[in-house]
């Protein structure tokens, strides 16, 4: 039983990582219930190239899981997966930035604006 798939509003989740998040789902929901143990986290971060410290671990459970249910709905990883990957930058976004720091606008960037 595939998870119902949420609607992507804002579009944080590329199709390639919201895959892997389908297939790995897949692979800890075995009983077709839509819900994974939260002892299951730290696995299924580190799959989807997520390697948490303890505190970090600990703050993703609980945006995860925030009713302190012990258990992972894909709606919910999905929800925190689109809060993790909205602060990852583009090729885009640190082009824009390069050419924010390129004063001369001469394609160089002088070390002291570059640090």
């Amino acid at each position: 039983m595939e998870p119902a798939e949420p609607v992507k509003a804002n579009g944080n989740i590329p199709e390639e990582i919201y895959d892997d998040m389908v297939n790995l789902w897949k692979v800890f929901e075995m009983e077709h219930t839509d819900k994974v143990p939260i002892s299951e986290l730290r696995v299924i971060m580190r799959a989807l190239d997520f390697d948490l410290n303890d505190e970090q671990l600990e703050h993703t459970r609980k945006q995860i899981d925030p009713k302190n249910t012990n258990i992972i709905t894909f709606e919910n990883l999905f929800i925190v997966m689109e809060d993790k990957l909205k602060d990852v930058d583009t090729y885009e976004d640190m082009i824009i930035e390069f050419k924010k720091l390129d004063k001369d606008k001469d394609g160089k960037i002088p070390a002291p604006e570059f640090k």
